[in-house]
C-alpha cells in the first residue's frame, strides 16, 4: 500500500484520508480441507504427507495436518482454490504431470452395464423399417394443430403435435416430387418421433404404404419383436442385410441442384418383340442427359402386339434443362422407333 501511495504521490495525488479497512482479514479467511487419500484417488499416484508438507511450505500456505487430512487458510488472491479437486490439480502441476501415468479402468469393475429398453425398441423398429426398404425422416415436433400449447412461439408452430400422420403427409407430398429420379414406384418413408397427448407422451412408429400412413405406438410395433426380449435387436440389424443391400448402402452419387424432367414413351411391337430391344433403341438415341432409365414400368398385350412403357429422366450437373430440348431427344427417338416399319409409339 506504502508503493502504490508513493506512486499516486509522484503523480499529484498528495491528498490521503484515514485507512477505513484493510481487505486482509485474518477473521474472513477461507479454509479448505482435503485428504492424502483422495488427492492420490484423484491423481492417480501415491502422495506421501512429506510431499505435501513441501508444497504447502513452497506456498507459504498455513496448515494444519491430522492423521492424514490437511486443513489450510486460503490467501484471499487464491480464489480458485474451493474444493479437493483444486489441491489435488496443485499439488500434480508441483509435482510434475510427467509422473501422472494414464490408466484405462475397467467400466465392468465399477458398475454393470444395463440395457435402456426404450432405445433398443426404437433400435430395433428402426432397423425393421430400413431393412425393408423404408427412408426414415424426422419432421417438426412444433405444428399449428395439438392439444399442448408452447409459449413464445411462431403463430404456426404454437402448438405440440399429437400425432406423426400429419408431419408425414407433408413429407410424402415433398418426396413424392423426386420419386422418378430415385427410380421409385412409390415413396416409402417413416418415422419415430414422440407425441404430445393432453395427459401422456407416447413414442410413436408412422409408416407409408401405397394407400395410407399407418401409426401406431412404440409398444405396440414392438411386440413381434422376440429377439428383443432377449435384449437383442437382431431382426432388421445391419448386421443381418443381404450383401446387395450392404453394397447399396454403401454407395454415394452426387447430385445435382438442377431440376430433372420427366417423361414417358410407349410402344406397339409384335409380340416376338422383347422389351429390351426396344429398350436398346431408347437407350442409344436419349443422349447424355438421361439419369434415370429407360425404366420399364408398365406392359401388357393386345390382339397379337404388345406394349412397352419406359420412363426417362433427365437432369443437367451445369444447367436448368428446357422442355424444348428434351422434346427434340424425344422427337429423335420416336423417329428412331419409326424406323421400324411393324413398330409404333402410342
Amino acid at each position: 500500500m506504502r508503493e502504490i501511495s508513493g506512486l499516486l504521490v509522484e503523480y499529484g495525488m498528495t491528498q490521503f484520508e484515514e485507512i477505513v479497512d484493510i481487505y486482509q482479514n485474518k477473521s474472513k479467511e477461507k479454509k479448505l480441507s482435503f485428504s492424502l487419500s483422495k488427492i492420490s484417488k484423484i491423481l492417480g499416484i501415491e502422495i506421501s504427507s512429506s510431499d505435501v508438507k513441501d508444497i504447502l511450505k513452497r506456498y507459504g500456505f498455513e496448515y494444519i495436518e491430522n492423521n492424514g487430512v490437511f486443513e489450510i487458510n486460503v490467501p484471499f488472491l487464491r480464489l480458485d482454490l474451493v474444493i479437493e479437486e483444486d489441491m489435488a490439480e496443485e499439488i500434480g502441476r508441483i509435482l510434475g504431470y510427467d509422473k501422472v501415468k494414464g490408466k484405462i479402468s475397467h467400466m465392468s469393475d465399477m458398475w454393470e452395464p444395463k440395457i435402456n429398453e426404450t432405445y433398443a425398441k426404437i433400435n430395433w423398429a428402426r432397423n425393421k423399417l430400413l431393412n425393408e426398404g423404408y427412408s426414415e425422416v424426422i419432421t417438426y415436433s412444433f405444428c399449428n394443430k395439438g392439444e399442448i400449447e408452447v409459449l413464445a412461439s411462431a403463430s404456426d408452430k404454437k402448438l405440440l403435435r399429437k400425432n406423426l400422420t400429419d408431419g408425414l403427409k407433408e413429407s410424402l407430398k415433398l418426396n413424392q416430387l423426386n420419386a422418378p429420379l430415385l427410380d421409385l414406384t412409390y415413396v416409402k418413408i417413416f418415422e419415430i418421433g414422440t407425441v404430445f397427448l393432453k395427459d401422456k407422451e407416447e413414442i410413436h412408429v408412422a409408416y407409408t404404404n401405397k394407400k395410407e400412413i399407418k401409426e401406431i405406438s412404440l409398444e405396440e410395433y414392438t411386440k413381434s419383436a422376440e429377439s428383443f426380449l432377449n435384449g437383442l435387436a437382431g431382426v432388421g440389424d445391419p448386421e443381418n442385410r443381404g450383401p446387395e443391400k450392404m453394397n447399396l448402402l454403401m454407395k454415394f452419387n452426387p447430385w445435382s441442384i438442377f431440376p430433372f424432367i420427366a417423361r414417358d414413351i410407349a410402344v406397339w411391337v409384335p409380340e416376338i418383340v422383347e422389351s429390351n430391344q426396344v429398350y436398346k433403341v431408347i437407350k442409344e438415341n436419349a443422349g447424355e442427359l438421361v439419369v434415370k432409365g429407360p425404366t420399364l414400368f408398365d406392359e401388357f398385350k393386345k390382339e397379337g402386339k404388345v406394349s412397352y412403357a419406359f420412363k426417362l429422366v433427365f437432369q443437367s450437373y451445369e444447367r436448368t434443362l428446357t422442355d424444348a430440348e428434351i422434346n427434340e431427344i424425344m422427337t429423335k427417338i420416336t423417329n428412331k422407333i419409326k424406323e421400324n416399319n411393324d413398330w409404333q409409339v402410342r
